[in-house]
């Protein structure tokens, strides 16, 4: 597991999941983009 994924990634990921994949991207999370977003809410699904 890389640096970025431990502090980072899996966080936003969990964050994301808890608060329902895509309509969780009604909110900005993090300091990712839309589209790095979108990508880590389809991964929830």
């Amino acid at each position: 597991m890389t640096d970025d994924m431990g502090g980072f990634l899996l966080s936003r990921y969990d964050e994301i999941k808890s608060n329902g994949g895509f309509s969780a991207l009604k909110n900005q999370t993090g300091d990712y983009n839309l589209l790095y977003q979108t990508i880590i809410a389809a991964m929830t699904l």
